[in-house]
């Protein structure tokens, strides 16, 4: 549930200010949302590990920004993920699909000059198979693309 840093203190018990503080563990989600979700765990793990350790305020902030530095490294090793797997970019995909789809028109349409003088005095078996052969190789050239 999206509530306000107002809405958030209230529910644990801390002043606006500690929860402004603390946006970057506590499910900030922009323009003064939070998300509940993602903040109540959180901040009950940090009371308890607080309470475990007594960490004072000094370590606190340096694990804070530890914190911050392994998400963005994350985030970044996610991006790599992303660029080794090779995607292939939008505007080029939609070019191959647009080839695609163009060359297997052709196919079918150029059945329908070839198909006279092939079926012509042909048996009704003959033409069904010289028809379902041709509709295959065009099919066949669908599924193997550009």
């Amino acid at each position: 549930m999206i509530i306000t840093a107002l809405e958030l203190s209230k529910m644990l018990g801390v002043t606006v200010n500690t929860v402004y503080k603390n946006k970057d563990i506590l499910g900030f989600v922009g323009k003064n949302k939070y998300d509940t979700d993602v903040a109540v765990p959180r901040w009950i793990s940090r009371c308890l590990e607080l309470q475990k350790n007594k960490l004072d305020p000094g370590r606190e902030k340096k694990e804070i920004e530890l914190l911050q530095e392994k998400e963005k490294l994350l985030k970044l090793q996610r991006e790599r993920e992303i660029l080794e797997a090779r995607f292939i970019p939008v505007e080029d995909s939609r070019e191959m699909y647009s080839k695609i789809v163009h060359n297997t028109k052709s196919k079918f349409l150029a059945l329908c000059t070839t198909f006279p003088n092939k079926l012509y005095k042909k048996k009704k078996s003959e033409i069904k198979r010289i028809v379902k052969q041709d509709i295959y190789k065009a099919l066949e050239e669908l599924s193997k693309g550009v």
